[in-house]
């Protein structure tokens, strides 16, 4: 044999003797790559399955409470119509004791209370005369029967006491004092008339976007320029060149490239709806939140509720100070709700120029504060940045930006 046919018979040899460790190579390496594709499926169902119980928990909890507030609102209605029932009989006792005709009747009268005065002299019988022993005065009993020509009535001024039938008359007094003031009321206040089609005495006209995602927003707008209202730091306006209902800082960029021609003024009801659910709803004053505004989430349930006099908090502090002339000036507007700090505050230098504005939430500062210096120009002094939400203290405030009084930028750590 050649030493070529030894080498090929060689390699044929060790061809057939790697070829199973090769193949089972190939069976293990695919083994692997299944086993690891059907853990990651286990582990993506794992994650579904657990996504689908706290949505479904989610939904069984919003369920529960429409639920409870439904029992709720059955059992307030359950219970002013079992009040209105009780006082309608009533009303029709008193009705139907009122049209009997007027007739004598046998009343019996009992007087159980001490009389301290002497009794009438009684007629001398033989007891009386045998014992010489008179009548005790402390107390009588009057027994007997008297004729008279009264109708017995019901008292309906009378007030509880603490009878079924003295609760259920002062209920139904209540309700008829209620219903006699509101009357009177109405009947007292004059009728406001309102031109259709204005707003707080102001033209409006209506307009509504509906959005790509399903939601709609219906406002009124006003079609000439009016100045907005002081000291408001959220103004609204229908862009016309975007399409888009936009809110810019009047106390930041100013007004003067406020586009009156593309830009309006929202003015009067606002209302944003997704199908028949009702999201937010509130009203503007020239660009500015007026009246009450309210926020639903998609259960319909009420997550805030603010009150607004064009663009102030209604329940907003408003704090004075005289200058050297003796006249009074605003030196600060503190928003507060539920007696805590909540909104945007404001104070004011002595020439009516801001000092500093920021946003409260909770009693607790929150966001960006800005100080100024008391100029026009190049106002800026100071941004410090708090946490973004209330009660948080894993981070402590900082000053992100400060500038010198000639309006130069010194610190600049903004993160």
């Amino acid at each position: 044999m050649s030493f070529s046919q030894i080498l090929k018979i060689s390699g044929a040899v060790l061809l057939i003797c790697t070829a199973p460790l090769v193949a089972s190579a190939q069976r293990d390496k695919s083994s692997a790559k299944r086993a690891a594709q059907y853990r990651a499926e286990q582990l993506k169902r794992k994650e579904e399955a657990k996504q689908k119980a706290a949505q479904q928990a989610a939904r069984e909890a919003a369920k529960k409470a429409k639920q409870e507030q439904q029992s709720l609102a059955r059992k307030h209605k359950a219970e002013a119509a079992r009040a209105r029932k009780a006082a309608k009989e009533i009303v029709e006792q008193e009705q139907q004791l009122a049209s009997k005709p007027e007739k004598p009747q046998k009343v019996t009268l009992v007087d159980s209370q001490t009389d301290n005065s002497p009794p009438p002299s009684p007629k001398p019988t033989k007891e009386l005369l045998a014992t010489d022993k008179p009548q005790q005065p402390e107390k009588r009993t009057l027994d007997k029967i008297v004729e008279t020509d009264m109708v017995p009535t019901i008292d309906l001024k009378t007030k509880s006491n603490g009878s079924t039938l003295g609760n259920l008359i002062a209920l139904f007094n209540e309700i008829s004092s209620s219903k006699k003031s509101s009357s009177q009321s109405l009947l007292e206040t004059p009728k406001i008339k309102v031109e259709k089609g204005t707003f707080e005495g102001i033209k409006v006209w209506r307009m509504f976007i509906r959005h790509a995602s399903g939601f709609v927003e219906k406002f009124h707008y006003v079609k000439d320029f009016q100045n907005p209202p002081a000291n408001i730091d959220e103004l609204y306006y229908y862009n016309k060149l975007t399409g888009k209902i936009t809110m810019r800082n009047p106390m930041e960029v100013g007004m003067s490239t406020f586009d009156k021609e593309n830009f309006l003024l929202l003015h009067g009801p606002y209302i944003k709806t997704k199908g028949d659910q009702v999201y937010e709803q509130g009203s503007f004053y020239l660009g500015a939140k007026h009246g009450r505004w309210e926020k639903f989430d998609k259960n319909f349930v009420l997550q805030e509720k603010f009150y607004y006099h064009k663009g102030i908090a209604r329940d907003a502090e408003f704090i004075y100070d005289k200058d050297e002339r003796g006249r009074e000036k605003l030196k600060e507007i503190v928003p507060l709700q539920h007696g805590l700090r909540h909104g945007t505050y404001i104070a004011y230098f002595p020439s009516g120029r801001v000092a500093m504005r920021g946003q409260y939430a909770e009693g607790c500062k929150i966001g960006k504060w800005t100080e100024y210096y008391d100029r026009d120009k190049n106002p800026r002094k100071r941004e410090t940045i708090y946490p973004r939400r209330p009660h948080d203290d894993s981070s402590q405030p900082y000053v992100s930006r400060e500038w010198d009084e000639s309006g130069k930028l010194i610190t600049d750590v903004r993160r």
